[in-house]
């Protein structure tokens, strides 16, 4: 075997071995160490925040852990009954990072290993981001907090606001800055919801400017492109903004007849934005989900499809061979709100239609090229009732119906929701359908509103009650 086969470490060990004149035995038992050493040197792809990159196209090159069904590797439950609604964070050495309602962010090696945690002291509503060494929490009074992801400790904090959350905002990190959104106390709503975008240096914590889209922004999650800031209203309405500034580069009205929408905008290497956002249907008096399609450069709109369903969550983006793009998301009506008495009450808040009354939530997966809106393969869930999986009255994560997809590099598409099933689909055979034999899934018993974290081997699936790794 040749030199370049067995790659420079090796043969420099080989070298040494010949000089040494070791023994063939111990040639053949030190080399093989030695290959597995270098092996496990080799960085993992990181998973930065809710999905995935700067892009929020939600998938990775990396091939993550295929073998669902077999079981979690290790899982973790978060103590007192804490919650849980951050997707999980990985880095370069496949150790996992998790922050908790309650205020506590956690780093675990990628077998489960505990090698810090830190109480920053508030809550932590929102899902944090990984750029450049540290670590970027918002707390609910909107006080930014920069953390050293080898140990925990805090490097600086900064006020951006008054208010962030209580629903689930991302923050997002490029270009020496760090941005998220949050409102000012006289505009603070207990279902949350922000006013204004919100930009701080990275290095220092510095304020840098603040922009007030149209309507309120929910479950915030935004895209850095070419040096520009894009994200979506909680109406569908679009925005571009220059990431230096704030100035407004184009925006786009929302839909006709919008109703709120949970999900976002997310982008694509191909120079295009999707949004996911919800429009009321008058022949039903319901809400259907809106999937559209935008250029980057000009906000332009490319193509727009009608949903079966309600779309409460980001889309996410992968790759069916180079420069070819499909763009898959998760629909269906958010589930009810437990109800203190009788025994399983609940308020169904999003029914699927008006006479719906047994809470019916069915749920669909649909994946379209990217290019020309075309549906290449859709998947129905089981059907679910009620109030999201392990949620109770004093135990509320009360999740959108799904969390944002997530997309390993060999196309699977990993989805979570409030049945606290993570399902993995993946049209192996190429004929438009999921087959039975196509589908791999794991039930944690709680409902997710974090969206699955992809790497090498792994899928760290973080459901309201704690955390699920699955390793190959």
């Amino acid at each position: 075997m040749r030199c370049a086969e067995l790659g420079l470490i090796f043969c420099s060990f080989v070298v040494d071995v010949v000089s040494h004149r070791l023994a063939e035995d111990t040639l053949e038992v030190v080399g093989t160490s030695l290959i597995q050493r270098s092996l496990s040197l080799q960085k993992a792809h990181p998973w930065m925040g809710k999905n995935g990159d700067v892009l929020r196209q939600g998938s990775t090159t990396a091939v993550a852990a295929t073998h669902l069904r077999k079981g979690a590797a290790w899982n973790w439950t978060a103590p007192l009954r804490g919650l849980v609604r951050a997707s999980p964070v990985i880095d370069a050495e496949g150790s996992i990072y998790l922050s908790s309602i309650n205020g506590v962010i956690y780093k675990f090696n990628q077998h489960g290993k505990e090698l810090w945690q830190t109480n920053t002291g508030r809550g932590l509503p929102g899902n944090p981001v990984l750029y450049e060494n540290s670590l970027f929490a918002v707390q609910d009074d909107c006080t930014f907090l920069a953390l050293d992801p080898s140990n925990g400790k805090e490097r600086w904090r900064a006020k951006g606001g008054d208010v962030f959350g209580p629903d689930t905002p991302s923050i997002i990190a490029e270009g020496g800055r760090v941005f998220t959104a949050c409102c000012d106390a006289s505009e603070q709503s207990n279902i949350g919801g922000a006013t204004y975008v919100v930009a701080m240096d990275a290095s220092n914590g510095q304020k840098l400017w603040t922009m007030r889209p149209e309507n309120k922004v929910y479950n915030f999650l935004a895209s850095v492109v070419d040096d520009s800031l894009l994200f979506a209203d909680l109406a569908g309405g679009v925005y571009r903004l220059a990431t230096s500034d704030g100035k407004v580069i184009w925006s786009h009205s929302a839909p006709e007849h919008a109703s709120l929408g949970t999900g976002g905008l997310t982008t694509a290497p191909n120079g295009i934005a999707y949004v996911t956002t919800n429009t009321k249907d008058p022949s039903i008096g319901a809400s259907r989900g809106v999937l559209s399609a935008y250029f980057i450069t000009d906000g332009k709109l490319l193509w727009q499809k009608s949903l079966p369903l309600s779309a409460n969550s980001g889309a996410a983006i992968g790759q069916k061979s180079p420069n070819t793009y499909f763009v898959t998301v998760a629909l269906g009506p958010n589930p009810a709100l437990p109800l203190p008495f009788p025994p399983k009450a609940f308020l169904d808040i999003e029914p699927l239609s008006p006479s719906t009354k047994d809470g019916l939530k069915p749920g669909k997966a649909m994946t379209f090229d990217a290019g020309s809106g075309e549906v290449l393969w859709s998947f129905d869930f089981p059907d679910w009732h009620g109030v999201a999986a392990g949620d109770t009255v004093d135990h509320l994560c009360l999740p959108d119906s799904f969390a944002n997809p997530s997309i390993g590099g060999d196309g699977s598409v990993y989805i979570a929701g409030e049945s606290g099933v993570i399902y993995r689909l993946k049209d192996s055979n190429g004929d438009g359908k999921i087959d039975p034999d196509e589908v791999d899934s794991f039930d944690t018993k709680n409902a997710f509103q974090g969206a699955p974290a992809l790497s090498d081997g792994i899928v760290a699936a973080a459901p309201c009650n704690g955390l699920f790794v699955f390793l190959e």
